[in-house]
């Protein structure tokens, strides 16, 4: 991606950060410190106290979501592929490989070990929340808990956002639409089944794109509902999903016609007898 900044290596691997990061952090910030973090510090202290939480809440996720994408590019390099860098950018993150991947095995080993290691990190953390007596994140994140929320302390209450969210983002990339985790792992599955990895493609990225399309309309109703924010954020996702599963379906129909054209053009070619 253009305008990103490197801010280190892991295991030989460029971690870089995109512009649109400081948006997306300023938001996860704002949300978590108006909203998540002001259920648990008392309203005395005022707002910069349950924004510093939601801060380091943010950078937290990020950091999720970086060991998410490592998992993907050391699963890669072990498969013998090139893993370039790894971005953070606004709607999470992305690993950079340069080679394309030679079976749907390895499609699907790749693809897999990211929802994967969200879900470790969620166990990792409820482990520990669950030794300190916390609630669980399922109860605090749809509001049947709130009266143990507001009796937690901040850190425990990290904890369980971190739970919770790692959840939630094994699971959503779950879901089998490209480019998502799963859309990967269903596009292996019927690579592998039909021997046709162009076929694959096509059928994963639109049903890439009928995702987005609902995550659109979704948003649509949150904001019709008053949740503006969540609404706008939501139908920008949908549209980065549109866009990169249509992206992907583009690429394949312009390989698809150049291979044809070649063909063609081949057997126009006199031959010797």
């Amino acid at each position: 991606m253009n305008q990103s900044l490197s801010i280190g290596r892991i295991f030989g691997i460029d971690v870089r950060v995109h512009a649109t990061w400081l948006l997306a952090f300023a938001f996860v910030t704002w949300g978590l410190g108006s909203g998540y973090f002001r259920f648990v510090i008392p309203r005395q202290q005022g707002l910069v106290v349950p924004l510093i939480f939601g801060a380091v809440a943010a950078l937290s996720l990020f950091a999720s979501v970086l060991i998410h994408e490592l998992s993907h590019s050391l699963v890669a390099q072990a498969r013998g592929m090139r893993v370039r860098d790894i971005t953070l950018f606004i709607f999470g993150g992305v690993s950079n490989i340069l080679d394309d991947v030679k079976s749907a095995q390895d499609e699907f080993v790749v693809s897999a070990v990211g929802p994967l290691t969200s879900f470790a990190l969620a166990g990792l953390f409820w482990a520990i929340g669950h030794s300190l007596n916390l609630p669980s994140p399922i109860d605090v994140f749809f509001g049947t808990s709130v009266r143990a929320l507001r009796a937690m302390s901040p850190s425990a209450a990290l904890l369980t956002y971190l739970t919770a969210i790692n959840l939630i983002l094994g699971t959503f990339n779950l879901v089998p639409a490209f480019p998502l985790d799963g859309g990967r792992v269903f596009r292996s599955i019927v690579w592998g089944i039909t021997h046709r990895y162009g076929r694959a493609t096509l059928i994963a990225s639109i049903i890439g794109q009928l995702f987005g399309l609902v995550m659109v309309g979704l948003g649509v109703v949150r904001i019709f509902y008053g949740d503006v924010f969540g609404g706008i954020w939501t139908i920008l996702i949908g549209s980065f999903l549109i866009q990169s599963a249509g992206a992907a379906r583009g690429w394949r129909q312009r390989e698809n016609q150049s291979t044809n054209q070649a063909s063609a053009l081949a057997g126009m070619v006199p031959r010797r007898p």
